[in-house]
C-alpha cells in the first residue's frame, strides 16, 4: 500500500512540475520578452544617423550598437543581442532598458558571466553600466531560490 501511495505521489509531483513548466513557458512566450521575431526594417529610436554606425546612445551613455550584434529583433525594435545556454540579454528600445535573464545555474556564477559579457559587448565601464536601466532576472526552473526578484547589476550596489 505504501508503495502505491509513493508512486501516486511521484506521479502527482511530476504532473504538477510539467504543468508549472508549461504555464511558465506560455507566460514567457506571451510576455514578449522571449526571442523577438526578426524585423530588419526596425531602427532604434535612440540610434542617431549622425553618430558612428558602431555606436548608439542609450540613456545618455554611448554604447556599442546592439543592432549590429542582433540575434533577433521584433517589430517594437527590441533586440536579443547576446544568448547562450546560461543567459540572454535583450534591449527594449522604447524603454531604453536592458534585461539580463539568467537561465543557467548556479545563479551567482552565471550572473557574473552575464554581467562581464554585458560590459564587454556594450563596451562600457561599470560606472557607465550603472547609469543604464538594467534588470537581471531568473526563472524558477533555473534558480528557484532567486526567481521572482528583479536584481540590479551586482557592481552597482557597491
Amino acid at each position: 500500500m505504501w508503495n502505491t501511495i509513493k508512486t501516486n505521489k511521484k506521479k502527482v509531483v511530476l504532473i504538477a512540475i510539467i504543468l508549472v513548466m508549461a504555464f511558465l513557458a506560455y507566460k514567457y512566450v506571451s510576455s514578449g520578452i522571449t526571442i523577438p521575431q526578426p524585423s530588419p526594417s526596425v531602427t532604434p529610436a535612440s540610434f542617431s544617423e549622425g553618430s558612428s554606425a558602431e555606436k548608439m546612445v542609450v540613456s545618455g551613455i554611448l554604447v556599442t550598437n546592439v543592432y549590429k550584434r542582433e540575434l533577433s529583433t521584433n517589430t517594437r525594435g527590441d533586440v536579443l543581442f547576446s544568448q547562450n545556454g546560461d543567459y540572454q540579454i535583450i534591449y527594449f528600445a522604447k524603454e531604453e532598458r536592458f534585461l539580463i535573464s539568467i537561465i543557467g545555474s548556479p545563479f551567482d556564477q552565471k550572473r557574473t558571466l552575464a554581467e562581464q559579457n554585458f560590459l564587454k559587448t556594450l563596451a562600457v565601464s561599470e560606472e557607465e553600466a550603472c547609469k543604464l536601466q538594467t534588470i537581471i532576472t531568473t526563472p524558477s526552473f533555473a534558480n528557484p531560490g532567486q526567481s521572482g526578484i528583479n536584481y540590479k547589476l551586482s557592481f552597482c550596489d557597491k
